[in-house]
């Protein structure tokens, strides 16, 4: 599956000089429940990790429980607590994974 979306909106309420624009990557069954694999965001620049998983269940709540179990990585790193969000930075939601 392949597509990108833009939610130019972003959060409520925030004013636009708090705001930057991320690249939000899903992965697996989010892309599918997404309906793409990437969209553009803009988030607060000050947030905290459960911050932007509290969004991504928002934005898809038939997958909230999978996003619950989910990591995010910033700009290709792994990430828990506060963040600090760059104009540009890409956000990575990463459902649990199993192989054998």
């Amino acid at each position: 599956m392949t597509g990108d979306a833009d939610d130019t909106q972003g959060a409520p309420g925030i004013a636009a000089a708090e705001t930057v624009s991320a690249t939000v990557l899903w992965f697996a069954r989010l892309a599918e429940v997404a309906g793409c694999e990437r969209e553009t965001v803009r988030f607060c620049s000050t947030m905290h990790t459960s911050d932007v998983l509290r969004w991504a269940a928002e934005r898809l709540p038939a997958a909230a429980g999978l996003i619950a179990r989910s990591r995010l990585a910033l700009d290709h790193q792994f990430v828990s607590g506060p963040l600090i969000l760059e104009n540009g930075c890409e956000i990575a939601v990463i459902p649990p994974v199993s192989g054998g």
